[in-house]
């Protein structure tokens, strides 16, 4: 870039010494002429300025022969000047579509996931992410995923960031500072791990969950900050065993962990807690009972608001099948099991979609905002609340 600024430094100065030159063979020709109407430096620049800007009024122009061959001197210097300007502009929007593709324009997305390596595996992810209606922003190092990416998502959900994985400086193109969680996708934990202190470093807010292959690093990386921490061998191999002795219990296990989408799809759906929640205030052994009788579906844990000592981490505290008198308080988790009717049933009643809701919702629960739309969310959950089946 340095060399071509330089160019340009030279050519343009030497550029105008040639066309004041010009200008002034021009009007020395031009004046031995007596009908000649090109008689100051004035109209010389004006003549060149129409011409080379190919307007032509006619109202100057050169009658002497050597006048004339300068006239043709601008007239192809006219074209060449046309030729450039369409260049450039054509050049600017190229590399200005060029960035938008490849992310640099950036995104404006918020409480979003963050996705560092792209993968079959990170594909996965995505596709389950955005059938929950979140948004995505990915940041990969090869050129070619990029379109692959974004024929398979919609550039309303999705972003895309052309990067090498260890620049994080050029992390705020995807907005990373206002994202909901950061997942390391590097190709090896130790890439993971150093990827996770270098942004602890730059973006000390930050929350992290990493896919292991050595299940072993997992207390290192809990210490270096990572809030989840999961092992595909360890979850595989789990899986497997279970086929092994009791294949039913295992199918049932890969059903819940696939998203549910119809009546005959179960997931286990996690739902904040908010001050318009019908179940606000209640003990868990109640809670349980109101859920399976409302809406036919399990109440199996709760997840409770983050302790000093987890703050830091991001972390719930999980209670699995909690206590009967356990208290159900605002800003807590239920951990449900739903099919996909149920799903929306008690997404509209709790006024929250599935998931770990975003940070300022938390705050904005407290005084009643709107999901959905309704203006009292605690008379619609009611309202999708099917009735008890004593009182039916």
């Amino acid at each position: 870039m340095w060399h071509t600024q330089k160019r340009w430094m030279l050519i343009v100065p030497f550029g105008f010494i040639v066309y004041y030159l010009l200008l002034e063979l021009l009007l020395l020709s031009e004046q031995q002429h007596n009908e000649a109407n090109i008689k100051s430096l004035g109209d010389a620049l004006w003549y060149s300025v129409v011409t080379l800007t190919t307007v032509g009024y006619g109202d100057r122009y050169p009658i002497t022969p050597f006048g004339r061959f300068i006239g043709f001197v601008f007239l192809i210097f006219s074209i060449g000047l046309l030729g450039i300007l369409i260049g450039k502009i054509s050049e600017s929007l190229t590399l200005y579509r060029k960035k938008k593709q490849m992310g640099y324009k950036g995104t404006q997305f918020h409480q979003h996931i963050v996705i560092i390596g792209w993968n079959p595996f990170a594909k996965k992810i995505t596709d389950i992410l955005v059938a929950a209606h979140r948004h995505v922003a990915i940041i990969t190092n090869s050129k070619d995923d990029i379109d692959s990416i974004y024929q398979l998502y919609d550039q309303d959900h999705v972003f895309v960031l052309f990067s090498p994985l260890d620049e994080t400086e050029v992390f705020h193109h995807v907005n990373i500072t206002e994202s909901l969680i950061v997942f390391l996708n590097h190709p090896t934990d130790v890439e993971k791990l150093v990827a996770m202190l270098n942004l602890k470093h730059t973006y000390p807010q930050l929350k992290f969950i990493v896919s292991l292959d050595d299940a072993e690093l997992r207390q290192t990386f809990h210490i270096a900050g990572a809030a989840y921490t999961l092992s595909k061998n360890e979850i595989a191999a789990k899986l497997i065993a279970s086929y092994i002795f009791e294949p039913d219990v295992a199918d049932f296990s890969t059903d819940l962990l696939s998203s549910a989408t119809s009546e005959d799809d179960y997931d286990i759906a996690e739902f904040l807690v908010t001050e318009t929640n019908p179940f606000a205030g209640k003990r868990y052994g109640e809670v349980f009972e109101g859920i399976r009788h409302r809406f036919g579906c399990l109440l199996i844990g709760i997840a409770k608001s983050a302790t000093t000592n987890d703050s830091n981490s991001g972390r719930h505290r999980l209670m699995k099948l909690a206590a009967a008198d356990t208290l159900v308080e605002v800003g807590d988790y239920l951990i449900i099991i739903v099919n996909g009717v149920t799903l929306q049933q008690i997404s509209e009643a709790f006024d929250v979609h599935e998931g770990i809701a975003p940070r300022h919702l938390h705050k904005a629960r407290r005084f009643g905002v709107r999901l959905h739309g309704h203006e009292n969310p605690v008379s619609v959950a009611n309202e999708n609340i099917p009735p008890r089946a004593e009182e039916q």
